[in-house]
């Protein structure tokens, strides 16, 4: 089962479960503490918040090397040797509601080629993805929650996002805000294809192009990546 992302980021913080209470009911307090929200959807993010997702990465690899081997899924124990995984591919394609390419498994084999391994967030523990993440030199996929993880990346790492009919000419605010809070450098390939389907935003991408794009910002990082 994946491990819940809740109980890491507790475990984290050494917050106890009997510390955490969920209200299902109505209640009276005497005395209620909200804090400040770090984050502002689409806006802004205080730097602060980069700091817990910081925290998390390095206790999830705190929890990998005491543990030699706690990674149950795809990457045991090949995850040992991170230089094998340094450029990840994050996958949409098993995901049924995420279908806007009709090409992603042919887009998928281009970044193959150019050295990126598959993976599908969803089929591993949280964990293994935070480590994943943490070790990455570059992460790339199309424009989605998945690539939000880049909060979890090293400074000077690179995200590269691949926009899609919904959004074809420029990042998603989050995803700039996720990039900005772990001090990755953030790279987005314009959507450049066919329309399959205008109404529900799906479409082909140009691999030709895309090959090119990328291409190029390979060439213009491969001294840290």
């Amino acid at each position: 089962t994946v491990f819940s992302p809740a109980k890491v980021a507790f475990d984290c913080f050494n917050i106890k479960r009997h510390q955490v209470v969920l209200v299902n009911r109505q209640i009276q307090c005497a005395h209620l503490a909200v804090p400040n929200s770090l984050v502002q959807i689409n806006n802004r993010a205080d730097a602060e918040q980069g700091l817990i997702y910081k925290q998390i990465a390095e206790y999830c690899e705190q929890e990998f090397n005491k543990h030699r081997n706690p990674f149950r899924n795809f990457f045991s124990p090949a995850l040992h040797d991170s230089a094998k995984h340094r450029r990840l591919y994050l996958s949409r394609k098993k995901i049924k509601s995420s279908h806007y390419i009709t090409n992603e498994l042919e887009t998928e084999k281009l970044f193959a080629e150019f050295g990126f391994t598959i993976i599908h967030p969803e089929s591993l523990d949280f964990r293994d993805q935070v480590v994943l993440y943490k070790r990455a030199g570059i992460i790339a996929g199309f424009a989605g929650s998945a690539l939000h993880n880049s909060v979890f990346m090293n400074n000077n790492s690179l995200t590269i996002t691949l926009g899609d009919l919904r959004r074809p000419n420029e990042n998603h605010p989050n995803q700039v805000l996720c990039d900005a809070l772990s001090g990755t450098r953030s790279i987005f390939i314009k959507f450049q294809g066919t329309v399959s389907d205008p109404r529900l935003k799906i479409g082909r991408v140009d691999l030709s192009y895309l090959r090119s794009q990328l291409e190029q910002v390979l060439a213009e990082s491969h001294t840290a990546y």
